[in-house]
C-alpha cells in the first residue's frame, strides 16, 4: 500500500507499507519498463508504528519524507478522539555503498532553546549518569564509545524514583538498535501490539513485545552516535546516519522528565553529550 517511487541520484527508491509490519523500501535501477531490485529495508519494526509515509523533493533537492506514527495508547488511557501525529522530516539520501541514509533536517536547529552539554566522561560497568538539562521536549546528541559484549546507550522520561524510564540502546550482541517501553508507563508492563495497523502479528513475533529493535551495526572502531528527539508521547532516534527507529510511549508521571546515560557491564566513554530544549515548531 501506499507505493512511491522517486529517484535519489541514480537509483530509484521504491517506498510502500504493508498493514501489520509497516514502512519498507526498496532500491534499485528502473530500466526498460523494468526494475531491478538492489537492497530492501524496512522502516518499522515490531512495537512501532511508522506508517504510510509520503515524499517530496524540496527547492535544495533534497528527497524528504514524513511517516504517519499510529497512536499506541493504553486501555486505562482516556480516549482523546484523535489518532497519531506526523513523525519529523526524514532526509534520505544513498551512501557510496549503496545503503539508505537517514538524518533530520538541518532545519531542526531552529527550534531549539537553552543547551547544555558535556565531554569525555568516564562510566563505570552498570552505572548512570544523569545530564544537566531535564524536560519532555528535547533534542539528545550523544556519541558513546562501548564494549563488544553488553548494551549501552541513554534513558529519557526518566522518573527521580526510577518506576518510568524509556531506554534507548546498542545491543552490540544482537547488532540491533533498542528502544525498551517495557517501563515507559508507571501503570506497566507496557506491551505493544507486534504488527503495525492490522492483524496478523509479524511473523517470528508474540501477539506483543516490549521493545523494539533494528538492525543495526557498528563498524570496527566506530563510535555511537545517537540524535536523539523526545515531545511528550513520541521518541525518534536517528543512528549514526543509518539507522531511524520512531517509537510511541506515554510516560504517566509528571516528573518523569530526566535523562540519563547508561552503561552495561563494560565501562563506556561519553565523548559528548548535548541536549536542547525545544520550542514548539509553529512558534517560528
Amino acid at each position: 500500500s501506499c507505493p512511491d517511487m522517486f529517484k535519489i541520484g541514480d537509483k530509484s527508491v521504491l517506498l510502500f507499507i504493508s498493514h501489520n509490519i509497516g514502512t519498507q523500501y526498496y532500491i534499485g535501477t528502473f530500466k526498460n519498463d523494468k526494475y531491478s531490485v538492489e537492497k530492501h529495508g524496512r522502516m518499522n519494526w515490531p512495537g512501532g508504528t511508522f506508517f504510510a509515509p509520503e515524499q517530496l523533493v524540496d527547492n535544495k533537492g533534497r528527497n524528504i519524507i514524513w511517516g504517519w506514527v499510529l497512536e499506541r495508547k493504553p486501555k486505562h488511557f482516556p480516549n482523546y478522539g484523535w489518532s497519531g501525529i506526523m513523525s519529523l522530516p526524514r532526509v534520505l539520501s544513498i551512501a557510496k555503498n549503496g545503503d539508505l541514509q537517514i538524518n533530520p533536517p538541518e532545519e531542526v536547529k531552529n527550534i531549539r532553546l537553552d543547551e547544555a552539554g558535556e565531554t569525555n566522561i568516564s562510566l563505570k560497568p552498570n552505572s548512570t549518569k544523569e545530564l544537566s538539562i531535564s524536560g519532555k521536549s528535547l533534542e539528545i546528541q550523544v556519541e558513546l564509545k562501548g564494549g563488544e559484549k553488553s548494551s549501552y546507550g541513554i534513558k529519557v522520561f526518566c522518573s527521580p524514583d526510577g518506576k518510568e524510564e524509556t531506554v534507548i540502546k546498542y545491543d552490540p550482541l544482537a547488532r540491533e538498535l533498542v528502544v525498551d517501553f517495557i517501563r515507559s508507563s508507571v501503570n506497566g508492563p507496557v506491551k505493544m501490539p507486534s504488527y503495525a495497523l492490522l492483524k496478523p502479528t509479524t511473523p517470528g513475533f508474540g501477539e506483543t513485545v516490549t521493545e523494539q529493535r533494528a538492525p543495526f551495526e557498528l563498524k570496527k572502531g566506530e563510535t555511537l552516535k545517537l540524535n536523539i528527539f523526545i515531545d511528550r508521547s513520541i521518541v525518534e532516534v536517528f543512528a549514526n546516519g543509518r539507522q531511524c527507529v520512531t517509537q510511541v510511549v506515554y510516560p504517566e508521571l509528571e516528573n518523569s522528565k530526566y535523562v540519563k546515560i547508561l552503561s552495561g557491564d563494560e565501562a563506556i566513554k561519553v565523548k559528548k553529550a548535548q541536549v536542547w530544549r525545544m520550542a514548539e515548531a509553529n512558534s517560528y
